[in-house]
C-alpha cells in the first residue's frame, strides 16, 4: 500500500496541517519578527525561554518514533500528546490562547475520528466462519501429525500466517498495517496470510491457545501454521530474550526474524498454485454441462 493511500484521510491530513501551521507560525514569530527588533543574542534567549515547547515537541517526536510500531500509530500518538502539551503550556502562560487551543482540539476530537485501518490488503484473507478456517488451515493437518523441527527447508510445506485481533482495540488496529506490509512482501502460493476478528468469529478456538475473553489483553495474537500444525506464535513463551524485547516494541525486523519470513518466502516463491480437489473439479464439470444444455 502506497504512502498516499495509507494517509489519505481527513484525520491525518488536518492534524498534519495543524502541526505544520503551528510550528511555522511560531518560528516565524520568534526568528523573523523578533530578529528585526532585537539582537541575535536576545532572539536566541527569547526563543529558549518562550519557545521551549518546540524543544519538548522535538524530543517527543524522537521518543514516539522509536516506540512506534507503524507510521499510523506514530502519527496518532504523537499528535495527541503534542496537543496535550500545547494546551498545558498555554493554560499556564497564556490563558486566552490556551482556551482557544483547548476548544480547537475538542472540536477536532469530536469530528475527526481516527481510521481503524486504511484499505484492505488483497493478500490477507479474512476468516469469518469455521468452514473458512478448515479450508485455510485445518485441511492440511494429518491425523496425529506433529511439527518436525529438523526440517531445514519450507519448500514442500503449506504455511499460514494468522492474525487474531479485536477491531475495537487500538493496538490491534495500529499494527494491522504492519501485517499488511508482510503479506504484500512475503505471501506465496504456499505461504498465505489470514486474519480473524475474534469479536465476530466463534467456534475455531477449541484446539488453539487463544484467550478470547473480553478482559484478555493478548491481542493481536500472531500464529504460523505449518501443514495444519501450530509452529510459532506471538506473544511467545519467553519474552525476556533480546528478540522478545524487540517484539514487545513491535519492531518490523524483529518480527521478520522471529517468524522467518525471508526463508519461508524464498523457499516457496516458485511454488505452483494448489490443484483443485476432485470434488471441486466435478462441481465445475456439472456447471459446464448445465450451461451447455441451457444454450
Amino acid at each position: 500500500m502506497s504512502l498516499f493511500q495509507r494517509f489519505n484521510h481527513s484525520y491525518y491530513i488536518l492534524n498534519a496541517l495543524f502541526m505544520i501551521f503551528y510550528v511555522s507560525f511560531h518560528f516565524y514569530h520568534y526568528l523573523v519578527n523578533e530578529f528585526s527588533q532585537y539582537s541575535w543574542t536576545s532572539v536566541v534567549y527569547n526563543f529558549k525561554s518562550k519557545g521551549n515547547v518546540f524543544l519538548s515537541l522535538l524530543a517527543l517526536l524522537i521518543i514516539k518514533y522509536l516506540q512506534s510500531c507503524s507510521g499510523e500509530q506514530f502519527f496518532s500518538s504523537y499528535t495527541n500528546i503534542a496537543k496535550v502539551l500545547i494546551i498545558a503550556r498555554y493554560l499556564v502562560y497564556d490563558l486566552p490562547t490556551g482556551i482557544m487551543y483547548s476548544t480547537l482540539f475538542m472540536v477536532m476530537f469530536l469530528f475527526l475520528k481516527k481510521p481503524k485501518y486504511l484499505g484492505k490488503c488483497p493478500k490477507i484473507t479474512p476468516i469469518r466462519n469455521e468452514e473458512q478456517w478448515y479450508n485455510a488451515v485445518k485441511k492440511y493437518a494429518k491425523k496425529g501429525a506433529k511439527r518436525d523441527d529438523s526440517v531445514l527447508t519450507f519448500k514442500d510445506t503449506n504455511m499460514q500466517f494468522v492474525e487474531f485481533f479485536r477491531d475495537n482495540e487500538e493496538l490491534s488496529t495500529d499494527t494491522r498495517a504492519l501485517w499488511a506490509y508482510f503479506a504484500e512482501k512475503y505471501a506465496t502460493n504456499k505461504f498465505k496470510f489470514y486474519s480473524v476478528d475474534v469479536n465476530k468469529v466463534k467456534g475455531i478456538y477449541d484446539d488453539i491457545d487463544v484467550n478470547v475473553a473480553p478482559e484478555s489483553n493478548e491481542f493481536p495474537t500472531l500464529m504460523i501454521f505449518e501443514d495444519g500444525v501450530l509452529a510459532q506464535r506471538y506473544p511467545c513463551e519467553d519474552p525476556n530474550t533480546y528478540l522478545g524485547k524487540q517484539l514487545k516494541k513491535w519492531k518490523r525486523k524483529a518480527f521478520e526474524k522471529f517468524f522467518q519470513f525471508h526463508n519461508r518466502c524464498f523457499d516457496t516463491k516458485d511454488s505452483q498454485p494448489e490443484e483443485e480437489n476432485q470434488e471441486d473439479k466435478n462441481e465445475i464439470k456439472k456447471k459446464q454441462k448445465s450451461s451447455r444444455k441451457s444454450d
